[in-house]
């Protein structure tokens, strides 16, 4: 059964050995260029929000993270102790892309985001986004 933007039941929870994070979703990007299926890990909790992709010095090509908030939110994000260039698509409640912030610089501290509300955040592989043609108005579909 394929299921999106629904919460996930406590049986289909894998967790990821070294992170402690779960991989059991997968995101589809609908770009104006490309459609890409992810494999993300999950960070649901607000610890798991808080390390995200921090300490990490490779992500793979069709991988991801996404960050799920319990309602709308307008929180930033940072790339402190990030060494990965990354996108970040922030996508709200209806699952389209409200903001993107392309190519964050790793380590840096500076506050990024978008003013707009977001329920969603995905960090994929810097130049990812820009790839696949993915601008504010673009669906996403999540598959747990």
């Amino acid at each position: 059964m394929l299921l999106t933007g629904c919460p996930k039941t406590q049986q289909n929870q894998k967790t990821h050995k070294s992170t402690g994070l779960e991989t059991q979703a997968f995101v589809v990007l609908h770009g104006s260029r490309k459609t890409l299926k992810l494999q993300v890990e999950l960070a649901i909790t607000p610890r798991q929000r808080e390390k995200g992709l921090m300490f990490r010095r490779y992500l793979p090509p069709d991988h991801g993270m996404l960050f799920i908030f319990e309602r709308p939110v307008t929180v930033p994000f940072w790339m402190k102790n990030t060494y990965i260039p990354l996108d970040m698509i922030f996508v709200d409640d209806a699952f389209r892309v409200v903001g993107i912030v392309r190519n964050a610089r790793p380590l840096s501290t500076q506050l990024l985001g978008t003013k707009r509300p977001f329920k969603y955040v995905i960090e994929v592989n810097a130049g990812l986004s820009e790839k696949i043609g993915l601008e504010n108005g673009s669906r996403i579909d999540i598959l747990w």
